[in-house]
């Protein structure tokens, strides 16, 4: 999209993915390049199995050719600064190896044999973040991670062994996932997704904040907590989280499938949706300018056609248009 919201007619996928594919997972180079990864088997009619790059223009980008790729969808992609990609979702394999739903590919899209999870996690990964010193943290579905207890967050080592000295707080709930991670400057974590936290006598759902060793972050009180899975996690540039999900309230208060909290975890209440969107928010990205872009199932935000992409202000509409609502 233009910046008005206009179709950016310069970016042509050609024949793009086949009828019924889904793409999941984005991730942006620095030279403008993008990764993509979902459930996809061919790009523009080249086998890509899950895992393709296009160029700028949106053609595909032949210099990265995963061979086999993956056996099973891709639902997360993270750049690490020397070029190499890691990738998460329900795949057991990866370039015809074994690869329990995490593995690296080198920058021309190869599998990475130095990173090898082994056992790895025991169910899909959702959410991926690489951390200074080579670490990664993975968040999904899974309840243990080379044969021990984690549940829904874990942390890797650079080679992709468990990373046993991370012990994080149990993220409980039925169907539970970790959906978004966000590291922090001070080394700290923002985790968002479908589970519950107890902290003291309270237990809130959707957001926590952790310590560097996976321990709960006390400081972060978010009373109640969204009332449904958060999907989309986000920090603005005052550091104040941003979540969008399936919720309809957060600490009680009415807020339709997007909502800001402040720096302390509480509801903030100068941000304020309106009627906001009239179905989840499954995706977020922040402009230069602190505009925030939300993506998902809704036709409507505050009571104006918006169909599945919308623009809003810090503290509420934007008249940004996007193509698929435009009479």
């Amino acid at each position: 999209m233009t910046p008005s919201g206009a179709l950016d007619t310069t970016f042509d996928p050609g024949e793009g993915l086949g009828l019924g594919e889904w793409i999941y997972a984005l991730a942006l180079q620095e030279d403008g390049k993008i990764l993509i990864g979902g459930t996809f088997a061919t790009y523009d009619g080249v086998a890509r199995n899950h895992i393709a790059r296009l160029n700028a223009d949106g053609t595909l980008d032949t210099t990265l050719d995963p061979g086999a790729g993956t056996d099973s969808e891709v639902y997360a992609i993270a750049l690490q600064p020397d070029g190499k990609i890691l990738i998460g979702g329900a795949f057991t394999t990866c370039g015809g190896e074994p690869r329990a739903y995490v593995a690296r590919l080198g920058a021309g899209g190869a599998l990475d044999a130095t990173f090898d999870p082994g056992l790895g996690p025991n169910d899909r990964v959702e959410s991926l973040a690489y951390l200074p010193g080579s670490k990664v943290l993975i968040g999904g579905y899974f309840t243990e991670v080379g044969g021990q207890v984690r549940w829904h967050l874990a942390r890797l080592n650079a080679n992709g062994t468990h990373d046993t000295t991370f012990v994080p707080v149990t993220l409980a709930y039925e169907f539970a996932t970790v959906s978004a991670i966000v590291p922090l400057a001070d080394g700290r974590l923002l985790v968002g997704g479908s589970f519950t936290v107890t902290q003291g006598t309270e237990e809130f759902l959707g957001t926590a904040r952790l310590t560097a060793d996976g321990a709960l972050d006390a400081t972060f009180a978010p009373g109640t907590g969204a009332n449904d899975a958060v999907y989309a996690l986000k920090i603005d540039r005052r550091g104040r989280p941003i979540i969008g999900g399936a919720f309809g309230s957060v600490n009680d208060e009415a807020r339709a499938y997007l909502a800001r909290l402040g720096g302390g975890g509480a509801l903030d209440m100068t941000f304020d949706p309106g009627a906001g969107a009239d179905s989840y928010v499954h995706a977020m990205a922040i402009q230069p300018d602190g505009k925030i872009l939300i993506a998902g199932d809704f036709t409507s935000y505050d009571g104006v056609a918006r169909t599945r992409l919308a623009r809003v202000n810090a503290y509420g509409y934007d008249l940004f248009v996007p193509l698929a609502s435009r009479e």
